[in-house]
This record gives C-alpha cells, sequence and structure tokens, in this order.
C-alpha cells in the first residue's frame, strides 16, 4: 500500500503544505511510501511534488486529498480506484469577500459546492479541529473523525538573531504581531484600530507588525493602506508581506503580544507558534481560535476595541496577570504537542 497525497496549491511556508510534508514523512517512517500531487506548485517546491494527472490511481492505495478551496483535482480523483480520503482544512466563507474580489467569492462558492457534492465519494473524511468536523457532517459526510494538524517544531529552532526586520525593533514601545495572509476574514482593519487606540491611551511608542502576503487581495490591501493613513499611523504600522521561516522566527522572538481579531479560522496556527516563542496571545472568538488555544491565551466574544486596548495594557503593566497567561499558554503548547506524538491517521488509513 502507498499513501499519495493531493493537495491544490503546495507552496512554501503554507501551513497546509508544511502539514502534507510531515504526514508524508511520517508515512514514511512506518514504512509506508507515497508522493505528493498538486496543480499549482510554487518555485520552492516543485521539487518535491508531481502534477496530479500523471497519477493513474491504484486499487491497493490510499489517496489523501487536502480540501481548502476548489480543485479540478477533486474531479479528476473521484473516478480513481483508490480508497479515498479527504483531510477537510475549511473553505473560508465568501461573504468576507463581498466587495473585494468577484473572483474570490466565485471560487470560494465553487469549492464548498464541489466538497458538499463528494460527500459519497470519500471513505473516510477528517477535520482538523471539531470546529472543521462540525462543517464536514453539515455538508453530508458520514465517516467523520477528527485528527490533529501537525507542525514541524524543528524549523522554530533557528536562533535568528539577525534579520532584514531588525530596523522594527530599534525604536521605543511595544511591538504588536499578526501573523496571516492579509485577507477580509482576518479582519486587519479591525487589529489596527485596537491598536490605534492602545497608542493613543496606554503607549504612544507602540508598533505593529502585520506579517503575511498580500498577492490577489490588492484591493483589500488599498483599503487597510487608506485606514493607516486616515488614522496617521504610517510611521507606527509596517506590513511586511510574506515573510521566510527565518523572519518569522525573529519576529516571534522579538514582539511583545499577539493580537488577532479574525472572524473565521479552520485552525490557527500562528496561535501555537506564538505559544512556543512564549508570546502572549489575544483573539477574537471565531471558528476554531478558541479550540486552538485551549485554556491559553485570552479570548474574548465582543469587539470592544477599547476594552481589548486596555487588556493589553493588563498584559504588559501586571506582572502576575502575565506570568499566570504565559503559564496556561505553555500548558496548551504541551497538550498541543502531545496530540502530534499521535498518530492517528496510520490506523484510521489502514482500516479502510
Amino acid at each position: 500500500m502507498k499513501v499519495n497525497q493531493f493537495v491544490s496549491n503546495f507552496c512554501f511556508g503554507d501551513a497546509i503544505s508544511n502539514n502534507v510534508r510531515i504526514l508524508k514523512n511520517k508515512f514514511f517512517e512506518k514504512g509506508i511510501s507515497g508522493e505528493i500531487y498538486t496543480q499549482f506548485p510554487d518555485e520552492f517546491s516543485s521539487n518535491e511534488s508531481r502534477f496530479f494527472r500523471e497519477y493513474e490511481g491504484n486499487s491497493e492505495n490510499v489517496l489523501i486529498m487536502h480540501g481548502s478551496t476548489y480543485s479540478e483535482i477533486f474531479d479528476f480523483i473521484k473516478t480513481l480506484p483508490d480508497k479515498k480520503v479527504l483531510i477537510y482544512h475549511n473553505i473560508t466563507p465568501p461573504d468576507f469577500f463581498r466587495g473585494y474580489s468577484d473572483f474570490f467569492v466565485e471560487h470560494l462558492n465553487k469549492g464548498l459546492l464541489q466538497v458538499r457534492s463528494l460527500s459519497e465519494v470519500f471513505d473516510l473524511a477528517l477535520g482538523v479541529s471539531e470546529f472543521n468536523c462540525k462543517n464536514l457532517r453539515e455538508m453530508g459526510f458520514q465517516n467523520v473523525q477528527k485528527v490533529p494538524l501537525y507542525i514541524d517544531f524543528s524549523k522554530y529552532s533557528d536562533s535568528a538573531f539577525d534579520s532584514s526586520l531588525g530596523e522594527i525593533f530599534s525604536r521605543k514601545g511595544k511591538n504588536i504581531l499578526f501573523v496571516g495572509r492579509m485577507a477580509p476574514n482576518k479582519k486587519q482593519e479591525d487589529i489596527i484600530k485596537v491598536f490605534y487606540l492602545y497608542r493613543k491611551y496606554f503607549d504612544i511608542n507602540a508598533h505593529l507588525i502585520l506579517a503575511g502576503d498580500f498577492a490577489g487581495m490588492e484591493e483589500y490591501y488599498g483599503r487597510i493602506l487608506a485606514l493607516i493613513s486616515e488614522l496617521s499611523l504610517e510611521r507606527f504600522v509596517k506590513i511586511t508581506g510574506k515573510v521566510s521561516d527565518f523572519d518569522l522566527n525573529y519576529l516571534y522572538r522579538n514582539c511583545d503580544l499577539f493580537l488577532s481579531m479574525s472572524e473565521h479560522e479552520g485552525f490557527f496556527v500562528p496561535v501555537i507558534e506564538s505559544f512556543y516563542f512564549n508570546l502572549p496571545v489575544m483573539a477574537y472568538r471565531a471558528g476554531a481560535v478558541s479550540e486552538t488555544m485551549g485554556d491559553g491565551g485570552i479570548i474574548f466574544d465582543s469587539k470592544d476595541f477599547i476594552s481589548v486596548a486596555e487588556n493589553m495594557n493588563k498584559i504588559f503593566s501586571d506582572l502576575d496577570f502575565r506570568t499566570k497567561l504565559l503559564s496556561k499558554q505553555k500548558s496548551s503548547l504541551s497538550n498541543f504537542i502531545s496530540s502530534n506524538d499521535d498518530f492517528k491517521i496510520l490506523e484510521l488509513v489502514r482500516n479502510l
């Protein structure tokens, strides 16, 4: 038996692509080989994958499809004789993109309809969070199980003492961080509004770093830049674009707090990364955010911007509060690492 994985976009630095790589290695350690097939590899990952239409199918093999968007691969694999497993990473609701990108609205709508239409095709459907599993059941999937999203923590071991982003930290004041692609569901505009109030009332020297790719989201990016200008924050907000693992490690090590106002997450890797770097986390409760955080960090249910800013200040001004917060984050991280040690998917695949 081989376990072959299919993913629409196979990219450097992408959480789903990283999960694909880790799964391949884990199966290989158990004596099970397999290839990675994709439609859109980036320039850094093309040597690790093959074009999906090269695969011929084999009834002895297991095929794992990673679903997060509309893909021609779904239509390609549904007639193959392989045993089929879907790992669902969630598809962002299209309404978030109305007014920003007609392409994304149509593409995400097609993706949701496509996944829903294939509930009878897959022998097993897996979600990397209970939130994703619930979505799968609502779409008609029957054999649904939760499995961990695997993270390679070794990539965080780089000391990253120097970086092209070092100039960000040569200034006074606290550094607030958000990591995630520039997109309407991530609500970078709400982060900026909270940051504006935090600077106004608590730390006039504070800086905000928004790390993440904005390719394809130029309309939304333009509105973010307009908001920054309207609030006269040009000198205090840094938008990095896509960053390397090295620079990302540097940001996590040198920032003072991670703030998220995102309104849709199927899983939230930056939370786990922040926990790993002992960075306090505050996040709005949405999707799988609170599930990812466990008992760690501060989760809030209302977008009361001044209240969020006050709690940011409390983390910095109340040492006992901060110490307890970081202790809970450490415990949540330990629980997550334990789940990564459990290779539950192997048993599920063998029982197909």
